[in-house]
């Protein structure tokens, strides 16, 4: 019997731009997207950048690998802990997936509002999920999510919380890699060939 051999890893892949290590390295890899049909002023030029298409499926991705890797960096988030975190969906999914790669429990307190399809997710990459149901003064469940985050903080051993409202992590994760992505956009061979596809393209 004859087996048939695959190709090798380098043919495999070869043309393939890049190969990460894990999924959290394809993070901010999002589709820029020209909005002509939109705004269709003459010199004027505005691009959408897909978001949805991290692998987390949000913009949260990129916060929370920025703010998981540098805690583990830095010692802030030592090894073993369990993190914990409020989320209405979207952030828990991304810090599922820096929890799960980083070898880190983690704990998310979500409300009813959250959908059903990232509550599997989460729990698919390993998270403990508590949902609170009972809302706050102002209609909500912010800060009834927030007062469990603090009851698990006090009598759970070894937990860290993230605060994604109040870390400056959540914003620095844009500053800090946002300059390559700008770059990218204003380079002028780059929105030339993009100019000539957009003329090629049917309207």
């Amino acid at each position: 019997m004859t087996l048939a051999r695959g190709p090798r890893p380098s043919q495999a892949f070869e043309g393939v731009e890049h190969v990460g290590a894990s999924v959290l390295d394809t993070v901010g890899a999002t589709p820029l997207v020209a909005l002509d049909r939109l705004f269709s002023r003459p010199g004027v030029e505005v691009l959408a950048k897909l978001e949805l298409m991290n692998p987390g499926g949000s913009m949260k991705d990129r916060s929370a690998r920025y703010i998981v890797a540098g805690g583990v960096a830095d010692g802030s988030i030592p090894p073993g802990s369990r993190l914990v975190e409020s989320s209405s969906g979207n952030f828990g999914v991304a810090v599922a997936m820096a929890a799960r790669l980083h070898g880190l429990a983690f704990t998310c307190v979500v409300d009813p509002h959250a959908s059903a399809a990232n509550v599997t997710i989460m729990g698919g990459l390993g998270a403990d999920v508590e949902v609170v149901d009972e809302p706050d003064a102002a209609g909500g469940y912010l800060h009834t999510r927030l007062a469990r985050v603090h009851e698990i903080l006090a009598t759970t051993p070894d937990t860290v919380w993230i605060n994604q409202y109040a870390n400056d992590a959540t914003w620095l994760a844009h500053y800090d890699r946002g300059d390559r992505y700008l770059d990218r956009v204003y380079d002028d061979a780059w929105l030339d060939r993009a100019r000539a596809r957009r003329v090629a393209a049917p309207r």
